[in-house]
Order: C-alpha cells, then structure tokens, then sequence
C-alpha cells in the first residue's frame, strides 16, 4: 500500500516541478500587467515558490 501511496506523491511532485515553470511565467505577466513593468525574474520566482509551498501545505494537511 505504501508503495502505491509513494507512486501517487511522486507523480504529483513532479506535475508540480512542470507547473512551476508556467507558474514563474504567469506571475511574470501578471506583474507586468499590475505594474506596468516587468518585475524582476528573482521576484517572480519568489512568488511562484511561495505559492507552491502554500500549495504543497494544503496538500499535506488533507493526508
């Protein structure tokens, strides 16, 4: 049973290393629409970890 468990949490991480890239990439853009400007790509990935550990948080709460 624990394997099947470590299979699941392992296709799950890696959906979430893929999606933060398109997460780095929308919080880009919404910056530059919010701002006018293109914050900088430090500040972008910040948020986009930010967003994932709340994420992974929720996750980890529901087990």
């Amino acid at each position: 049973m624990s394997e099947l468990s470590d299979a699941n949490l392992e296709s799950q991480f890696a959906q979430l290393v893929t999606a933060s890239d398109v997460d780095d990439e929308l919080a880009a853009l919404k910056s530059l629409l919010l701002t006018g400007s293109s914050s900088s790509p430090t500040t972008a990935k910040a948020a986009a970890v930010d967003a994932e550990l709340e994420n992974l948080k929720r996750q980890l709460e529901q087990l």
